[in-house]
Formats: structure tokens, C-alpha cells, sequence
């Protein structure tokens, strides 16, 4: 219900549709959620959501090396050119939540180069 609202209000925003498709699929509603995907990705390419949901669709249909592989894909790349991989962004937030916590970790000090 919140991203359909959401789109209400702005229906030129990938990760909306992104959202949208991602909740879609976890209610089995597959075709609904392919025309949502197809949506997103229309607007941007690289819309997380709309890659997230197309890599849960693919692995409920037993293609578990291309879900795999659009997963990876999508999280060695970088929202900006030039900027960091969202793979390193995730190692640094959760290496700043370990920290906060004071607990050590097994995750790299840096981000890969």
C-alpha cells in the first residue's frame, strides 16, 4: 500500500516501482511484479529494487547462478560514477555499527579496491 501511494505522488521514480515489484513478489503476485520491474528499470537501469526483485524471481524459479550473479553485480557497482560499490558501503556500515556496539569483526578495515 505505501509504494502504490508513494507512486501516486511520483510515478517517475525507479525505486519505487523497485519497491513495489520487491513487495509484489514476496506475495507471489509474479506478474504484477515483472510489469513493475519492467517499470523501474525503464526509468533507471541500475534501480536496486527492481534488481533485488528480479533476483528473487529468477531464484523461486530454480535459476539460482543468475540470481546470484545479478545480486553480485548489482552490489559491486557504484550508484555514482566513481563513487564506492554499495558492497563497500555496506562493509563500512557495518563495521561503524560493530564499533558502536563495541563488538569486533570480521569484516575488512577498508573497502576493497
Amino acid at each position: 500500500r505505501t509504494f502504490r501511494e508513494a507512486l501516486d505522488v511520483d510515478r517517475n521514480d525507479a525505486e519505487l516501482h523497485g519497491g513495489l515489484a520487491s513487495a509484489l513478489v514476496m506475495q507471489r503476485k509474479f506478474e504484477e511484479a515483472k510489469q513493475e520491474v519492467s517499470r523501474a528499470f525503464k526509468l533507471d537501469r541500475r534501480c536496486f529494487g527492481a534488481v533485488f526483485a528480479q533476483s528473487v524471481m529468477l531464484k523461486l524459479s530454480g535459476n539460482d547462478q543468475r540470481s546470484t550473479e545479478l545480486m553480485a553485480a548489482m552490489l559491486n557497482s557504484s550508484p555514482r560514477a566513481g563513487g564506492t560499490t554499495l558492497l563497500d558501503g555496506l562493509i563500512k556500515y557495518w563495521r561503524d555499527q560493530g564499533a558502536e556496539k563495541g563488538a569486533s569483526s570480521n569484516l575488512p578495515s577498508e573497502p576493497r579496491q
